[in-house]
């Protein structure tokens, strides 16, 4: 096709009544998508939602800027925008939801300049049906943001008209880079893009002043408060990867200079591992997030990759420009990802939309009918996937160690010390101090005594006594089956969560005269046994009828066990409980046996 063909095409393709209609079809997905985040998606997630986005735009509503170089504030900034109607949670859902929609008009955007605006859905629908893509759009994360921007980019630059299209690319772009750093690897792109056509230099400069107005959003609040724009710790994770297999205790342990000296000297074996995990995501990983559960036999995989790879090679022979040109883009996101961590879907996203764009445009070589057969596979594929998809996007929820935290604050009292695997359990209890668990990443050969290293490492941080461990790899499984130090003891052991407990080295010990209280003073005492820590703070919480709660302080005297002694008629009748507490001068609360005492 003709340049001169392709636009009179484009323009057909893109007048106001397709483009009205195109938006009313991409907005009723992305509803759809808003809707199955609210009564699908209750809490946050690993993944995307693991880098903290919510925070920050819960702090932008406070007024608060955090002093965070490595996660821009395009996505945290719209998600505070559309706190203000729906919360914080909420507003991230829809911001994300109308991603997805405009993710799907710029692919049916690219489409319809070679297959026409009727004959573009079905290839947009096989594309959008695919899990790894919709279920991004429910999530509080950046990465369907990124990604639409990233499209809708190039669907400016390769199926725009006019003389403006490149400086909305750059637009698109600069808001891409103000929401995920990692996509200024298609910057390149762009402007090489913007290279091959008469007038290069003026059309630079316009894509240029796009991107600067794009990133404007994240780069003005950062210089305001902070008086730099940018920074990245991209290059820790490349030491996370190939030295730390992903572990990420070990890298929040590692000094930054230990860290930077290991990538001086494995720069180069370490580039040439990121370029063989380049090459495997292509034949195994790729074709797996494409198509899911159909093509998980490594035939299936091998025969999905040469398909591709023929597709690229066709569209460079054919001079298929927007078909190659998304390859390249593709490509050169997948080697930039897989060289400093893993190819997960979700920031495999921008390269896996692009090859599925790019692959339509070449089936449409064979004319409307291939593509509509290539189209119909991928919705087949993508469909078949949909229930396990869901099925594996509420595992990812927690459900079971939420529950048994939860239970385990109701039955201890507001002043638990939790732990647990769960990244934002400090969101779904109310207790005294909540913090988390690094599981292994991907260690296999990790001995029982590590285990218990990490979790005193982690009481070291922030007091803990209780450990809420979910199915996170090889910690799960040293804490079901482990032998248990003396210090230690495992309270609860299923499928879904193991609960550990720390005792402490120095246990309260409360004594007490006789279990029935009938007349003259009461005397309590503690002991907290040889060689324990001087307490701040040493006492008895009472709770009796009607869960009235008293919190007494023993008297301390030199050489003596702290005493406690109760005039007659203080507590009501009924039956009252005893817990004797100590706050530590470490900010620990230590708790004893419950004791029970029946006042008449």
């Amino acid at each position: 096709m003709t340049d001169e063909l392709q636009a009179v095409t484009s323009r057909a393709a893109h007048s106001r009544p397709a483009g009205h209609q195109r938006w009313a079809f991409c907005a009723i997905a992305g509803g759809l998508v808003f809707a199955f985040a609210l009564t699908s998606h209750p809490r946050l997630v690993a993944g995307g939602e693991y880098d903290q986005y919510l925070q920050i735009a819960e702090d932008l509503g406070r007024g608060i800027v955090r002093d965070d170089a490595f996660h821009p504030l395009l996505y945290p900034e719209l998600t505070a925008a559309a706190g203000l109607l729906l919360g914080a949670f909420a507003g991230g859902k829809f911001v994300s939801a109308i991603a997805f929609a405009a993710l799907l008009a710029s692919v049916h955007r690219l489409l319809a300049v070679r297959l026409g605006n009727a004959q573009a859905w079905l290839p947009t629908l096989a594309i959008g049906i695919q899990p790894p893509l919709f279920l991004l759009g429910p999530q509080v994360a950046s990465d369907m943001l990124g990604t639409a921007l990233i499209v809708a980019g190039y669907g400016w630059a390769l199926a725009g008209s006019g003389p403006r299209k490149w400086f909305w690319a750059g637009v698109a772009f600069g808001a891409a880079v103000a929401t995920r750093q990692n996509l200024l690897v298609h910057v390149p792109c762009l402007l090489v893009l913007s290279m091959l056509e008469p007038g290069r230099m003026r059309r630079g400069l316009v894509v240029l002043g796009g991107l600067l107005l794009g990133v404007l959003p994240h780069v003005v609040p950062r210089l305001w408060c902070f008086g730099s724009a940018f920074g990245s710790r991209n290059w820790q994770n490349i030491v996370l990867k190939y030295q730390l297999d992903y572990d990420m205790q070990a890298l929040v342990d590692l000094p930054e200079g230990a860290a930077a000296a290991m990538l001086r000297e494995h720069w180069w074996q370490w580039a040439q591992r990121g370029v063989l995990d380049c090459i495997d995501w292509w034949v195994r990983g790729m074709p797996e997030q494409l198509l899911g559960a159909a093509v998980r036999s490594p035939m299936a995989a091998w025969s999905t990759s040469l398909v591709i790879s023929a597709a690229v090679l066709v569209a460079i022979v054919r001079r298929q420009r927007s078909a190659a040109l998304l390859f390249v883009a593709a490509i050169v996101h997948a080697g930039s990802v897989c060289l400093v961590f893993r190819p997960e879907p979700r920031v495999m996203m921008p390269s896996l939309v692009a090859l599925a764009v790019a692959t339509m445009l070449v089936a449409a070589h064979w004319g409307r009918r291939g593509a509509a057969v290539a189209a119909t596979l991928w919705l087949i594929a993508g469909l078949a996937q949909v229930p396990s998809a869901l099925a594996a996007f509420r595992a990812l929820h927690h459900e079971a160690e939420v529950a048994v935290a939860q239970q385990l604050v109701r039955e201890r009292g507001e002043l638990t010390q939790l732990a647990g695997t769960y990244p934002f359990l400090d969101r779904e209890v109310q207790c005294l101090s909540v913090t988390m668990i690094h599981p292994f990443g991907g260690r296999r050969d990790v001995a029982a005594a590590e285990l218990w290293q990490r979790l005193e490492a982690v009481r070291r941080v922030r007091p803990a006594s209780l450990f809420v461990i979910g199915r996170v790899g090889r910690l799960f499984d040293l804490a079901c089956d482990a032998d248990l130090p003396p210090q230690w003891r495992r309270l609860r052991r299923d499928d879904d969560v193991v609960v550990l407990e720390r005792l402490p080295d120095h246990p309260l010990q409360l004594r007490m005269a006789a279990a029935v209280w009938r007349t003259g003073p009461l005397h309590l005492e503690v002991g907290a046994g040889d060689g324990g820590p001087d307490p701040a703070w040493l006492g008895v919480v009472l709770v009796g009828p009607g869960n009235v709660e008293l919190r007494l302080p023993f008297v301390r005297e030199p050489g003596r066990a702290p005493v406690l002694q109760l005039p007659a008629g203080q507590l009501a009748t009924g039956e009252w409980r005893l817990v004797p507490l100590a706050l530590q001068r470490d900010g620990t609360i230590q708790k004893g046996e419950e004791r029970r005492i029946v006042v008449e």
